[in-house]
């Protein structure tokens, strides 16, 4: 029998390129951008807010290895978006192929309040779920140039895995920041469901699933004899048996009270006597 595996998700990859994600957000304008890049190591939020910042342009270049860089980012609503859902949409040099293990964000409000993050595969910030038109937009982005390491041809050697070695040169440059009206309509069905690919024989072949590398996680972790390095199981803050009382709405990400009970359990874990936070 044939495998038409590759020859069906190629045809739903294209779907989703040319026509469904085009269609995501319509009218588009670009926002204000202004920068300071930090040489090290991040520093607290209220520090980053309280940076001097200069003009920055999409386009430009950021971030040599392991440093941070905050963005404020200023905009205004359009009066003629009134009634719609507006999100600012933010491209940071993402490598859209790869779910993470790059550049990050971790958005602020002007109060210090963190917002969400910024990764490849999700670059939305919402702005208003129903514009009033006119508003003053304002929010800050803490971003980390975390280097590639795996890449496409992982555990080639690198320098770039220690900041002692890495490179000055600047890693991403930023591909937009901008304001959009979001189409609810693009999602017909109002479900966006993932699925896992792959066949039970694939592991045989060497390729990675979870729990091939939490089991080789907790090998390594057993076999080290290093008070700075911690193990937490991912299924200690969420297991098979909390799919039935916090589902995953999509079979992928967990929900927002999901979310809260994996934050308790973490902090349950780290911050208990002589818990990772002690050490």
């Amino acid at each position: 029998m044939h495998d038409d595996i590759p020859l069906t998700t190629g045809r739903a990859a294209r779907v989703l390129t040319e026509r469904i994600r085009p269609a995501i957000h319509s009218a588009r304008i670009p926002l204000e951008i202004s920068a300071n890049r930090l040489p090290g190591e991040p520093i607290a939020p209220a520090a980053g807010l309280a940076l001097e910042f200069e003009p920055f342009e999409a386009g430009s270049p950021w971030g040599p290895a392991w440093s941070t860089t905050w963005f404020r980012v200023r905009g205004r609503v359009p009066a003629a978006w009134a009634g719609r859902r507006v999100e600012a949409v933010v491209d940071l040099g993402f490598d859209p192929n790869m779910p993470g293990f790059q550049c990050e964000g971790l958005v602020y409000l002007p109060s210090g309040e963190p917002v969400k993050s910024l990764n490849p595969r999700n670059q939305w910030v919402r702005i208003a779920e129903e514009a009033a038109g006119d508003e003053e937009v304002e929010f800050y982005i803490e971003a980390a140039a975390n280097p590639v390491l795996l890449d496409y041809h992982p555990f080639l050697p690198t320098q770039e895995g220690d900041i002692q070695t890495s490179s000055p040169r600047p890693l991403y440059t930023v591909r937009h920041m901008d304001l959009a009206v979001f189409e609810p309509e693009s999602f017909a069905t109002g479900t966006l469901l993932f699925g896992a690919a792959g066949t039970p024989g694939d592991t045989a072949g060497g390729r990675l699933t979870l729990r091939v590398i939490r089991d080789a996680l907790a090998d390594v972790h057993a076999r080290r004899d290093d008070p700075n390095l911690h193990l937490v199981d991912g299924l200690a803050l969420y297991g098979e048996a909390d799919a039935a009382t916090h589902p995953l709405p999509d079979r992928l990400h967990p929900s927002p009270e999901a979310h809260h009970l994996i934050g308790e359990r973490f902090a349950a874990i780290a911050l208990q006597s002589g818990g990772v936070r002690e050490r």
